[in-house]
């Protein structure tokens, strides 16, 4: 019941916090987890690793697509092309999260 009345108390004023409401039913011991600079390392090299081929791939799907509006006859070259552009894009992100998982 104590749990409960403390979520309730929560939600009075205003905010909401679920690691105190689960700290009060005792499984704080296993939720806690301390600053660890290491994981914030490894965000950092996924998420912009991976940026610039998402732009990339975007850009490379966009003058595809443009290439075939101007001149259709020539649709499975640029198609090929496209593909191969975007594998070595993709390649470039692949990297960044191999990077991810060697940091320690």
């Amino acid at each position: 019941m104590l749990a409960g009345t403390k979520l309730f108390t929560l939600l009075n004023d205003g905010y909401i916090s679920l690691w105190v409401f689960l700290e009060s039913i005792h499984f704080g011991s296993y939720l806690t987890m301390e600053f660890n600079p290491t994981f914030l390392a490894k965000a950092l090299a996924i998420g912009l690793g991976t940026i610039g081929p998402g732009i990339g791939i975007g850009i490379i799907g966009g003058k595809a697509v443009e290439a075939v509006g101007r001149n259709p006859e020539v649709l499975s070259q640029i198609r090929t092309m496209m593909i191969l552009a975007i594998a070595f894009a993709e390649s470039l992100a692949i990297f960044a999260l191999v990077i991810a998982f060697i940091i320690p």
